[in-house]
């Protein structure tokens, strides 16, 4: 399985790729902007039950000023229906024209005050973003591959287009996720299919920066479609080896976090039956990230060196084990 890279997010913050496991500070700083966050959201609904307040007192004002100007309507009307009816005394001042301009004075302080709660929608024209010029290689690259992706029963071709799809344009990215959006519709229960739709859509995730929500939904959806793959078939390997490390990317507050061991011990129960292949050491470095990030480093460690026993030379595995004593001197410090 291509080390691929997962820029799931979770409430707006990247999470680190398959191969290039975050280091201390990075975990620290994402952490760190998770409480940011939390603040920002405490903030944002206190001005929310600030507005709420004001909303609240505008109708106040504007039920009162509504009153009164009725009030003020019914007297003209009386005054106007006295006129017609019987001459007004000589003495008396005529009260019609202060009412209307009072009226016409309260009417207008209702309206701005209609507007100030219910402020006009924004008019800003937003420009368009520049139209990407697409290397027609890459295109003809994808063509040529969608075809192999849907009749290999590897993940090779998938992996090869996943890639290229990173170089295309975002709306060749949509389309392409569309295509596996049908042929999942269209064959629902191949696990090929829900897996490719699932690596596919990591592809979308540039195109998305900055919008938290969607991002999140796009991480949650990435992980349903695994899941999906693995029920079909709870021994295809390549989606559980790629739903633990998904999952072992996760802030470690998640539940995903939280039982990421459980889909790391079944990939390595499946490793136990199969050819040792070179990726199967990513499964031991991130079970040792999952310690290292609890500050575990024992047993972080130890899991490290399981990998390192099979795989000495896996760069990936001595990258972790860095991490690991690094971690573990500056708790020391």
């Amino acid at each position: 399985m291509r080390k691929l890279f997962i820029p799931t997010l979770l409430l707006g913050l990247p999470i680190a790729g398959c191969s290039r496991q975050a280091e201390p500070e990075k975990v620290a700083s994402l952490q760190a902007q998770v409480q940011t966050l939390e603040t920002e959201n405490e903030k944002l609904q206190a001005e929310n039950d600030t507005l709420h307040d004001q909303r609240t007192d505008y109708d106040t004002q504007v039920r009162e000023l509504t009153n009164e100007r009725d009030r003020l309507l019914g007297q003209v009307r009386d005054l106007e229906a006295r006129d017609t009816r019987e001459p007004a005394p000589v003495e008396t001042t005529d009260e019609t024209p202060t009412l209307k301009k009072r009226i016409a004075e309260l009417e207008a302080e209702i309206e701005t005050l209609k507007a100030e709660a219910s402020p006009a929608a924004e008019t800003e024209t937003v420009e368009a973003p520049p139209e990407v010029e697409v290397d027609p290689e890459v295109k003809r690259q994808l063509a040529d591959l969608l075809p192999l992706v849907k009749g290999e029963t590897s993940t090779d071709s998938l992996e090869k287009l996943v890639g290229t799809l990173e170089r295309a344009d975002e709306q060749t990215r949509i389309d392409y996720v569309e295509e596996m959006r049908n042929w999942v519709k269209n064959d629902p229960e191949s696990k090929h299919a829900h897996l490719a739709l699932a690596l596919t859509l990591t592809a979308r995730f540039q195109d998305l920066e900055g919008d938290i929500m969607k991002q999140a939904a796009l991480a949650g959806e990435v992980a349903e479609e695994t899941n999906k793959a693995i029920e079909i078939d709870p021994e295809f390997y390549e989606a559980v080896h790629f739903l633990g490390i998904l999952q072992v990317n996760y802030p470690s507050f998640t539940p995903e976090f939280k039982e990421a061991n459980k889909t790391l011990d079944r990939a390595l129960e499946m490793q136990a039956e199969m050819t040792w292949e070179d990726d199967f050491a990513e499964i031991y470095a991130a079970y040792g990230m999952w310690y290292r990030v609890q500050k575990k480093y024992d047993d972080a460690a130890a899991k490290v060196q399981a990998g390192l026993d099979l795989a000495p030379r896996n760069q990936g595995l001595l990258d972790e084990q860095q991490r690991i004593e690094d971690a573990r001197n500056a708790e020391e410090e």
